[in-house]
């Protein structure tokens, strides 16, 4: 069912060319990086380096490998995020929400915000585990897209100054990360789907972001 609805999405992208209504993509993570979303074959229309109020920056999202995680935010009053709204189509905010696994896998959610005359749409995780740290690779993307914006947040910079990162990328996954276990199908064929699943959706981050090997962060 997500790779049928993948392919129709897609492919209603390259019949209608991007033609139609255009929306703002608040993007953080590893999504700040241009080249995240050349391989996701996302246009761009136009980039706005943005805060986001009242939303705090962290690494509480797991990623494949245990230990591992990607950005997040929370709301959180007071606290600040760096990012960059993209304008682009529907059809590609529709891709997105596969990309994010915010249709059926549930790794995400998708919502909406307005606030300062702007709406816009960001995702959210729907999972949240303690200890886990980014990759450095990631981590310092992340860093440079802020420090070249020319903003200044004191909340956003304290809370990146507080994250620890991997010295090197887990090598063990996490098990279910997709998928549940159920009585229909054996164990085994759900954990080798869930395996397929993660290997795909790591290949779509650039490899400079996610990286094999990364150092611990200098403070």
């Amino acid at each position: 069912m997500w790779k049928i609805g993948f392919v129709l999405v897609s492919l209603s992208q390259k019949l209608f060319r991007n033609i139609g209504p255009r929306v703002w993509y608040f993007a953080y993570g590893a999504n700040v990086d241009p080249g995240t979303l050349t391989v996701r074959n996302i246009k761009v229309f136009a980039s706005v380096p943005y805060l986001l109020k009242d939303y705090k920056l962290n690494f509480l999202h797991p990623g494949h490998m245990k230990g591992h995680a990607f950005a997040d935010v929370n709301y959180e009053p007071g606290e600040e995020v760096f990012g960059i709204l993209h304008k682009i189509s529907i059809f590609d905010l529709w891709r997105l929400d596969f990309f994010e696994l915010g249709v059926f896998f549930r790794r995400h959610k998708r919502i909406s915000i307005r606030t300062d005359n702007k709406f816009f749409y960001l995702y959210q995780g729907t999972e949240s585990i303690p200890n886990l740290k980014p990759a450095k690779a990631y981590y310092d993307a992340i860093c440079k897209a802020y420090e070249g914006s020319g903003f200044k947040s004191f909340s956003h910079q304290k809370a990146l100054e507080k994250i620890e990162t991997l010295d090197f990328l887990p090598k063990e996954r996490r098990e279910h990360v997709f998928t549940k276990p159920t009585k229909y199908f054996p164990v085994e064929w759900v954990k080798a789907y869930d395996r397929m699943i993660g290997k795909m959706i790591a290949y779509l981050y650039p490899h400079k972001i996610l990286g094999e090997r990364s150092g611990k962060k200098s403070k």
